[in-house]
């Protein structure tokens, strides 16, 4: 065994701590023996899903309850020129951003995506 070969699987089990580090791995993911990478994915992929949904539902909340406030405000107020609109609509944008990601977005990335064409065309040419 050369001393590259002993480093190179010295070093296996400290990435694939990494790995599970890195993905926030339950307990019970591992003692289920869900150790692969692409479980992992997977698993990790499902949380950044569901997070988003959670912060996008809180966000919708704070957008709701906020605008109505300041719209009372205004109502009240002066029933002047209605200036909530800028911040109703300058927080709307975000709103629809975030739905986007929580709900619409693909589970590839365009990285993803652009390495499996790359790679479909590599494979094609071999």
């Amino acid at each position: 065994m050369t001393s590259s070969t002993f480093a190179t699987s010295a070093r296996a089990p400290l990435q694939r701590l990494y790995r599970i580090w890195r993905q926030k791995a339950t307990f019970e993911q591992l003692s289920s023996g869900e150790t692969d990478a692409s479980g992992y994915d997977k698993v990790a992929r499902a949380r950044r899903t569901a997070e988003a949904r959670y912060g996008f539902r809180w966000n919708l909340a704070f957008y709701i309850v906020v605008n109505a406030l300041l719209i009372g405000i205004w109502y009240f107020a002066s029933h002047g020129f209605f200036w909530p609109v800028f911040v109703l609509a300058g927080w709307a944008i975000g709103v629809v951003a975030n739905y986007w990601v929580a709900y619409r977005q693909s589970d590839k990335t365009w990285v993803d995506k652009e390495a499996d064409k790359i790679l479909a065309e590599q494979g094609g040419k071999s």
